[in-house]
């Protein structure tokens, strides 16, 4: 999701990747609702769905929504990739690994965004777009 995204990001008049996004994030969608009904650990499903929210944070974000108040602070993708480390942990602890933390986070300089750097530059973002 975050692949096409940032390539929705580089050419907005696409249509197709508009599709594609959204076809995705649908996916995504089942993935967690399965991960629902499977997983035993409420803790592993509020990862997930913190997951996909960041994700489509992201996508709504590209798009020119208004950032969520959540999203101010942080911005969506430094919240995704947090939010997806839980996810790793929580079910990896649920699938009983004696080391359930020892999962790679990817480094702070990786979770970029192309043309965002903070919250605050996507706000600015945002409001020079939304409002021209």
């Amino acid at each position: 999701m975050r692949h096409l995204t940032y390539e929705l990001h580089r050419d907005l008049s696409n249509d197709d990747l508009i599709s594609r996004n959204l076809e995705v994030h649908m996916q995504a969608r089942a993935a967690y609702e399965q991960l629902r009904l499977t997983s035993n650990s409420a803790k592993t499903q509020e990862a997930g769905r913190y997951v996909l929210r960041y994700a489509y944070g992201l996508l709504r974000l590209v798009l020119g929504r208004t950032l969520r108040e959540d999203e101010l602070d942080r911005h969506p993708i430094e919240l995704l990739a947090d939010w997806h480390l839980r996810l790793l942990v929580e079910v990896r602890r649920e699938m009983g690994s004696t080391q359930p933390e020892a999962v790679f986070g990817e480094p702070r300089e990786w979770m970029t965004f192309p043309g965002f750097k903070t919250s605050a530059d996507a706000q600015a973002l945002h409001t020079t777009t939304s409002d021209g």
